[in-house]
């Protein structure tokens, strides 16, 4: 095996792990290489494999055996395993593209629509914004005051007050199921009903 340090680019790990005996093989269509390799020392045989997938130097998978039918048998699987999920990975690019192409922000979204943002490391805070513009791909929110109910133990329900800003616009892209993101945590629209928060005193 190869140290961690020592792959450099892909085709140079490439060249390292066949050496002058191993057989490379590239796929004709997707970004798919591999590599069997017999090799002895002294009393010692082994057989190894690797397979790339994609750009990276570290191949996806990099084992040794002790039998030509046992490397054969998992290079096999690796390599079909490794065609499956780069095809499904195409097919979710391919479904992607084409929400993205067809996306309208007044098909997910309309002026005053009210999100909330719940973010927060060992406790669940609650952000609440306003749409207040729908334009093609984008939706312009601002952020809200909210209305809090202690329950105690440090937790509570919040609510929020539509129309009394605390904040400037922000112009919100959309991804390509019409959701918009925030920098920390999730967001989703806001259903009518109070969203439970904790926080620490």
């Amino acid at each position: 095996m190869i140290r961690a340090d020592t792959w450099g680019t892909q085709e140079q790990a490439i060249r390292i792990i066949a050496g002058e005996e191993g057989t490379i093989k590239r796929h004709e269509t997707l970004p798919i290489v591999g590599v069997t390799r017999h090799f002895s020392h002294g009393s010692v045989s082994r057989f190894t494999m690797a397979i790339w997938n994609g750009k990276a130097a570290k191949p996806s998978h990099h084992y040794s055996f002790i039998t030509q039918e046992t490397l054969q048998k998992n290079f096999d699987y690796y390599w079909q395993r490794s065609e499956k999920i780069l095809r499904q990975r195409e097919e979710r690019k391919r479904e992607k593209s084409a929400k993205r192409a067809n996306l309208r922000a007044a098909d997910h979204w309309a002026v005053g629509d009210v999100i909330y943002n719940s973010w927060g490391y060992d406790q669940t805070n609650i952000d609440y914004y306003q749409v207040v513009e729908v334009k093609d791909r984008v939706i312009v929110v601002r952020p809200i005051r909210q209305d809090y109910k202690e329950t105690g133990n440090m937790c509570g329900w919040t609510q929020p007050r539509r129309n009394e800003f605390r904040g400037d616009p922000v112009t919100k892209p959309l991804d390509e199921n019409g959701r918009i993101s925030f920098k920390y945590g999730g967001s989703c629209k806001w259903a009518g009903q109070p969203v439970w928060s904790s926080h620490y005193a």
